[in-house]
């Protein structure tokens, strides 16, 4: 006899000796065990809260962790600036000259452009008209050819640390020409 055969028969007996029993006596269902426990659920909500108020927690760490390094920053750039200034007017005063001195000025400012680039910190640009957010105006100048609010001169140079400005810009502005709006940043 082959296993096929063999299970044949079984069933066969199966369904003999199972034909004269009542359906309210078979064994319960698998679908009956699927609903789901309460408790069961309740452990997994806190479960879910748990992991919320952990990833929460992270991303704060992260940001107060972040602002700190900003804030330790801002202190350190502040210090820095008057050499930086310092090494600008070098540089100004040197002007076109091709001395060793003066090559070594335009490499030491250009590795601190780098550095300044990979920290995020940049200078605030004057090119675009005045804005108060950016720009401390010092001092004014009449010039009726020259909208009015359009900086003239900078005399000290502002400084941003990932847009959180560190030193304002010192600027000259003009007066007397045609009104224009501030500049502000988009």
């Amino acid at each position: 006899m082959s296993d096929d055969d063999r299970i044949k028969s079984a069933a066969e007996i199966a369904l003999e000796n199972a034909g004269t029993e009542e359906i309210d006596d078979l064994p319960e269902t698998e679908e009956a065990t699927l609903v789901p426990d309460p408790e069961e659920e309740s452990f997994k909500d806190k479960y879910l809260r748990t992991r919320a108020d952990l990833d929460n927690i992270q991303r704060r760490m992260r940001e107060e962790r972040e602002s700190m390094r900003v804030n330790a920053m801002v202190g350190f750039l502040r210090d820095l600036l008057p050499v930086v200034d310092n090494l600008d007017r070098a540089l100004a005063a040197a002007g076109d000259d091709d001395s060793d001195l003066a090559q070594g000025l335009r490499m030491t400012r250009q590795s601190l452009d780098a550095v300044f680039e990979q920290n995020k910190i940049s200078r605030i640009p004057t090119d675009t008209g005045f804005n108060p957010d950016r720009h401390e105006a010092i001092t004014s100048i009449e010039d009726a050819g020259v909208p009015v609010n359009t900086i003239k001169l900078v005399i000290e140079e502002g400084y941003t640390l990932a847009e959180r400005v560190v030193r304002y810009s010192k600027v000259q502005v003009t007066t007397g020409g045609p009104e224009t709006p501030f500049e502000k940043d988009a």
